[in-house]
């Protein structure tokens, strides 16, 4: 038995946190640092709304912006250095 709409929006979910943690470490900056502000684009916006809380709490997002378009993207934005 496969719930194939819980599969994709695992796999949504899943890919947005991958994401961030790269833009994490690529920007040097410590996995819990907390990010302001974070656009996510998918296809299907209902499947990230499900995992919202998720994505919020594992990543230290504190606004989470999930936008409709063709093409994934994902844009963070850190608190500004003192």
């Amino acid at each position: 038995l496969i719930d194939e709409k819980a599969e994709k929006v695992g796999d949504t979910i899943n890919k947005v946190i991958a994401e961030m943690r790269k833009q994490k470490s690529e920007a040097r900056k410590p996995l819990n640092t907390p990010v302001k502000k974070a656009v996510v684009t998918v296809e299907e916006p209902a499947d990230l709304k499900i995992g919202e809380e998720v994505v919020k709490r594992t990543m230290a997002v504190e606004s989470l912006e999930v936008k409709k378009g063709n093409e994934f993207k994902v844009e963070i934005e850190f608190e500004a250095s003192d």
